[in-house]
């Protein structure tokens, strides 16, 4: 059987980063102008240092940050950057 609190920070974790993807990432796109790269630096440096990000591992971080697009505001309301799902 699986430990139950275990399985808790689990779930917790991963709702972190879905948030932080929806808040977050959109900040950064807004602050970097729309600049990718400086949009994925400035997410990475968070989430490097938040432990719902760093459970996963360095490659995985690297792998989730590079899935992320950002796209024009016309495209998406409310924020012109979203991620690809892959998971």
């Amino acid at each position: 059987m699986a430990n139950p609190f275990r399985a808790l920070m689990s779930w917790y974790y991963k709702r972190c980063r879905r948030i932080d993807i929806q808040t977050l990432w959109p900040a950064c796109c807004r602050e970097a102008e729309m600049d990718a790269t400086k949009a994925k630096l400035a997410f990475a440096y968070y989430a490097f240092h938040d432990p719902a990000w760093m459970i996963l591992g360095a490659e995985e971080i690297y792998r989730r940050i590079d899935a992320l697009v950002p796209v024009s505001r016309e495209r998406v309301r409310g924020s012109f950057c979203v991620v690809r799902r892959d998971d």
